[in-house]
């Protein structure tokens, strides 16, 4: 946990309540509303520029604050280190709900430092239920997630082939019953696939 290390504001019974500006032992600053020692209700975290990527990006939240943490409504930019899947990039701006220091609920919005984009539902940090992934070349993936990967049913279009595959998927693979459609041949494959084969 971070510790208060330095507080400009407003007090109350020897604690920091109110509006105020704070800096932690890790270098981050909060500044916004202050509830008991901690940072709750509006407000915006800032952290100490990331070596990754190269153009100094900071880690940052504004939204709503309980008890320290993100808990409401907000966006922010940030490492994602309890990502499961290892294909997505490491940082990422989400914008959305958020519960307990994570992206949590329907209808948020991702995007990902190499171009990819989500929206859709989240739990915990990651995609979960219903959504749409774009990638930064195109490729369209409209369906389920389950653990941040594509899983359940869905349909893909790649681009520019035009070529899609609708069906079942697990972990990112075609995985039972599916069709794929090459569109320019007008050949199509239907049947049972097996980790994407």
């Amino acid at each position: 946990l971070r510790s208060l290390v330095e507080y400009n504001g407003t007090w109350h019974s020897n604690e920091c309540h109110g509006s105020g500006k704070g800096t932690f032992d890790d270098g981050s600053v909060f500044e916004g509303t202050w509830v008991a020692n901690y940072p709750h209700g509006k407000g915006k975290l800032t952290g100490k520029p990331m070596s990754f990527p190269a153009d100094g990006t900071k880690l940052m939240f504004e939204g709503d604050f309980s008890e320290g943490q993100p808990n409401g409504t907000g966006s922010g930019t940030f490492n994602l280190p309890f990502h499961r899947n290892p294909r997505n990039p490491a940082v990422s701006h989400f914008t959305g709900s958020w519960h307990n220091g994570l992206p949590s609920g329907a209808g948020g919005k991702w995007r990902y430092h190499n171009g990819d984009a989500y929206s859709g539902s989240v739990l915990a940090g990651m995609r979960e239920g219903d959504g749409t992934l774009t990638d930064s070349t195109g490729n369209k993936y409209t369906g389920k997630f389950s653990r941040d990967f594509k899983s359940g049913r869905g349909r893909i279009d790649y681009r520019p082939t035009q070529n899609h595959y609708e069906g079942e998927w697990s972990e990112d693979l075609y995985h039972g019953q599916g069709i794929f459609h090459e569109y320019h041949s007008s050949n199509s494959y239907t049947g049972e696939w097996q980790q994407g084969k």
